[in-house]
């Protein structure tokens, strides 16, 4: 087991995201503003599984226009590559605050409180980036 696996809190991390963006699940906007969102991953448990590693997560996402805020937790599947990209694949759910029913046309209506959340994420680990600076020291 690496140092990583050790901590429990293996990474924290922090977000702003697009919220209800047009034409990537349902082809239509009804909620506007921007996301924030705060993240941990735990370092424990975990385990090795397809060159990658699982790990549980849990976050927020906070709305800041009064739409959709949610919380969410899961599983997520890590691939790190050596140039520092990463790809995550995760399963969990999410609880909101949105709207179940409503005749509101600038609102969706999400059927239910608890609902499936399936992330598909790529990013770039800045401390891949950071180590092959050089350092001076004096």
């Amino acid at each position: 087991m690496g140092q990583e696996e050790d901590k429990w809190i293996s990474e924290i991390r922090l977000g702003v995201l697009g919220h209800d963006v047009d034409n990537l699940w349902s082809h239509f906007r009804e909620e506007s503003g921007i996301d924030y969102n705060a993240e941990v991953i735990f370092g424990r448990p975990s385990t090795a599984l397809f060159s990658g590693t699982l790990r549980p997560n849990f976050g927020i996402v906070i709305n800041d226009s009064g739409d959709t805020s949610k919380v969410y937790g899961g599983l997520l599947w890590e691939h790190e590559f050596q140039s520092g990209i990463f790809l995550n694949l995760g399963l969990g759910a999410a609880v909101h605050d949105g709207e179940l029913e409503t005749r509101e046309r600038d609102k969706k209506e999400l059927g239910s409180r608890l609902l499936f959340r399936i992330p598909l994420e790529i990013g770039y680990r800045l401390r891949s980036y950071l180590q092959r600076l050089p350092c001076r020291t004096q």
